[in-house]
């Protein structure tokens, strides 16, 4: 039979390597805790520079796409403006037109029908060239607006493509 002090001596053994392989087990999870959260700050360093990175580029796309927009706004008021010239001009063709008729009409035929024909011929052409060219600008106009939204289009989708990188 063993003693009070002796199986107070193998409790306390016990008990003692119980707590050693507490203290061991307690080690082991702190060590993987620490791995844990050293990958965890490299993990936010590199998501951070790639935030970073991500928002530098959106900082330039969206730069281009204002300078772009500045520059499509300036090519439709300059189109406006000649589109405006080209109106004035065929309305002046059309003045003159209609002061060579009204100088026919006061000459009481003197002009030969050949010359007014000349004349009509000569105002036709004028008012056609003006709206050759007036219609040109228009088309040139609307295609140098659909550049700009491909344009639009194409960064946006680049900024998108940016982002899920």
């Amino acid at each position: 039979q063993a003693s009070v002090g002796e199986r107070f001596e193998e409790a306390l053994c016990s008990k003692s390597d119980q707590a050693k392989r507490k203290v061991e087990q307690l080690r082991e999870e702190a060590d993987k805790l620490g791995e844990q959260v050293h990958q965890l700050r490299q993990t936010t360093r590199e998501a951070e520079e790639r935030l970073g990175e991500a928002l530098a580029e959106y900082e330039r796309i969206r730069d281009r796409l204002h300078q772009r927009s500045e520059e499509a706004k300036d090519l439709a008021a300059t189109l406006d403006s000649e589109v405006e010239e080209f109106k004035c001009r065929a309305s002046q063709a059309e003045e003159d037109l209609q002061k060579a008729r009204q100088k026919l009409v006061e000459a009481g035929g003197v002009m030969t029908a050949d010359a007014h024909h000349r004349i009509l011929r000569e105002q036709k052409e004028q008012l056609t060239a003006a709206v050759h060219e007036l219609e040109g600008a228009l088309e040139e106009q609307r295609k140098q607006r659909e550049e700009v939204r491909a344009r639009r289009g194409k960064n946006r989708m680049e900024w998108i493509e940016a982002r899920r990188e």
